[in-house]
């Protein structure tokens, strides 16, 4: 929780006291990825956008892209990068196409190739607010 001067008074595993993220008074930050929501995160990875950080992470079956907001304070709501038939995804990779696109990569078992028993490397072309701008690719499949 926030002291009364926004420091943050819980550390990150890792970090001292003095380099703890100091917040201006009365600020509120935005947990993007909760722990205890049913599933841990299995992946992340971060890039810079051209208005600050980008996240995607996987967590469950679902693969997700955040965007920071208001000059790194916060990030904005999560947007589920997947769809129905992404399963337990994995190695989640972030990368910059342009100045307002980005796309996610994850590897994922799935019958997405038609086949459960590989593993299978999906991605997905996004804006960077997370508004799909193509369907989930099929981007690799096992040789028959």
């Amino acid at each position: 929780m926030a002291g009364a001067s926004g420091t943050e008074t819980r550390l990150t595993p890792g970090l001292s006291a003095a380099r703890a993220p100091v917040y201006p008074a009365g600020a509120t930050r935005t947990v993007v990825v909760q722990g205890d929501v049913g599933a841990a995160v299995t992946s992340a990875d971060l890039t810079l956008g051209g208005a600050g950080t980008l996240l995607a992470y996987s967590q469950g079956d679902e693969v997700w892209f955040a965007a920071e907001a208001t000059g790194g304070l916060t990030f904005d709501a999560p947007a589920s990068v997947g769809d129905a038939t992404t399963l337990a995804p994995a190695h989640v990779r972030l990368a910059r196409l342009s100045a307002t696109r980005v796309v996610v990569l994850w590897q994922e078992v799935s019958d997405r190739d038609g086949t459960l028993d590989d593993a299978d490397v999906a991605g997905r072309v996004l804006d960077e607010t997370g508004a799909p701008m193509s369907p989930v690719l099929l981007l690799s499949t096992s040789a028959s």
